[in-house]
């Protein structure tokens, strides 16, 4: 059976520029392991209303190398999973390589509210976990293949252009890790 991990970043902890890695997994140099990448999720973790209302542009890519950035150690779902020290890394506002054309989707991230109990609207969407996932091949869907990760393979959540006081995100990658 895989391991299953949830990388995600710290509260506030990424910092929104432009052509800015926001969130990568990178299979390392000499790992025997697969890494599935089956969710990529941005959760808007505002508590207060934003002055400015603007759209983030982001996109998902392939990347061939990452460094530098800040390290971020993945969550295990299973208390018996191995430490993934020697297998992968993860990290936020890395330094990366993409792959070229390989763009896999594009986002607008507009939800730069704080989520309202009184009323629901679109901005706020983005507050509901379900409603949150930019990539979701759902763990038991086998007719759609999830990102799939090789050695020195990875993928990143970037940021298109420079946007000023977008509020606060969470990123986060559902993974699993297997010999095959």
């Amino acid at each position: 059976m895989a391991q299953t991990y949830i990388a995600a970043t710290a509260v506030g902890g990424t910092t929104f520029a432009a052509n800015r890695s926001l969130i990568s997994l990178f299979n390392l140099n000499g790992s025997s392991r697969v890494i599935r990448v089956y969710r990529i999720q941005v959760m808007n973790l505002s508590i207060a209303n934003v002055a400015a209302s603007n759209a983030v542009p982001v996109y998902i890519q392939r990347i061939s190398a990452e460094s530098a950035g800040t390290a971020i150690t993945p969550v295990s779902l299973r208390s018996t999973n191995e430490a993934l020290t020697t297998i992968c890394s993860v990290r936020t506002n890395g330094t990366t390589t993409a792959v070229a054309n390989s763009i896999m989707a594009n986002f607008l991230l507009t939800g730069v509210d704080e989520p309202a109990i009184s009323s629901i609207t679109t901005d706020e969407l983005a507050c509901f976990p379900i409603m949150s996932y930019l990539w979701d091949t759902g763990y038991g869907d086998t007719e759609c293949d999830p990102i799939t990760l090789n050695a020195n393979q990875g993928i990143e959540l970037r940021q298109h252009i420079t946007i000023t006081s977008p509020g606060q995100y969470g990123f986060y990658i559902h993974f699993t890790v297997a010999n095959s």
